[in-house]
């Protein structure tokens, strides 16, 4: 009998400690959440003064930086802090790229949180497609600047896919009346599509995968890819020991060489896609807008798979019968 009110005293004293210790965990949480918003302020300038003294170590140039998002993993607040550090380090282009596209869905939320984590550091953030929003001074555009681009797999393929499919339905957005379409009409056309922003220094990327994603192929030949933290965490730290690991690559060939194989890689790729535009412009080929989409899509698939690898005998082929008639049947048979 003795024995058994022991064991109920012990169990209510049990049960007791542990709503306390819940409790306690309860308020301690509470406590921190608050001193962590009303002390948020705080923190990013101290992670500015942090990058500001770091900044003049990283001598070398970096003019474009995209980050691989993930809204699963990313938290608004830490993407905003990313723009701030980037904009103390005098980074003139951010851009995240999110292959869902669920990022553009949140660009609201992440423009705010950007505002108010900004409150006291010098400096402009121009948002890419909220131009008479942020970024200027009375007409003019202060020269600490960061550009913000949210990207997402719907501005790769599937916008160049989209552009040929207009080109061929509107002749009018050349002067050529031949069914042939060179490659540099086409990258004008692809100017007016995309951005004018330059090609991507430093790719900053989260996880055990480093993987491209869909970024367009000759826009990452000589990007850096650096893995940030491998569980997801974006720290002021793990920023900066991303900038110095960039701060020591070396680019493989000279600066000539790259730049003119650069060169010779886009114009092989948009002559590719100016092929075809001539084939969507032929009048022998019949397709609904559907079927011609996904051919174009196919197409792209193919040539982007050729283009990054380097398949230069296979591509030379597909030059060749591209430029006869009835190139789809030599494909086919």
């Amino acid at each position: 009998m003795l024995s058994r009110l022991i064991r109920q005293c012990l169990f209510i004293l049990l049960h007791l400690v542990v709503n306390l210790l819940v409790a306690v965990k309860n308020i301690y949480r509470r406590l921190c959440v608050k001193l962590n918003y009303s002390n948020r302020e705080q923190d990013v300038k101290t992670e500015v003064r942090i990058v500001l003294e770091h900044a003049s170590n990283i001598r070398k140039e970096l003019k474009h930086l995209v980050f691989f998002a993930n809204t699963d993993e990313h938290s608004i607040e830490e993407l905003a802090r990313v723009v701030i550090w980037s904009l103390a380090f005098g980074i003139p282009f951010v851009s995240f790229y999110d292959e869902t596209g669920q990022l553009k869905k949140m660009e609201e939320k992440l423009f705010y949180q950007v505002e108010r984590n900004k409150k006291g550091i010098p400096g402009c953030i121009k948002w890419s497609n909220k131009p008479n929003l942020n970024g200027y001074t009375n007409g003019h555009t202060q020269s600490n600047t960061v550009v913000i681009n949210i990207l997402s797999y719907n501005d790769g393929r599937p916008r160049i896919a989209n552009c040929i499919q207009i080109i061929s339905k509107k002749e009018d957005l050349y002067v050529d009346t031949s069914n042939e379409f060179t490659a540099t009409e086409f990258d004008n056309l692809l100017k007016l599509v995309y951005p004018s922003i330059p090609d991507p220094d430093l790719v900053l990327y989260t996880g055990p995968l480093c993987r491209t994603s869909g970024l367009l192929p000759w826009h990452i030949r000589v990007s850096e890819f650096i893995l940030l933290n491998i569980d997801h965490r974006i720290t002021v730290n793990n920023y900066l020991g991303a900038l110095y690991k960039y701060n020591k690559c070396d680019l493989r060939f000279d600066s000539f060489g790259v730049l003119l194989e650069l060169e010779l890689l886009r114009l092989r790729f948009l002559d590719l896609l100016s092929v075809c535009v001539s084939v969507s412009l032929s009048e022998e080929l019949e397709l609904d807008e559907a079927s011609e989409l996904l051919l174009v899509e196919v197409l792209l698939s193919l040539l982007w798979f050729l283009e990054f690898f380097g398949g230069l005998g296979v591509v030379s082929f597909l030059r060749d019968i591209s430029r006869k008639d009835g190139w789809i049947k030599a494909i086919f048979n």
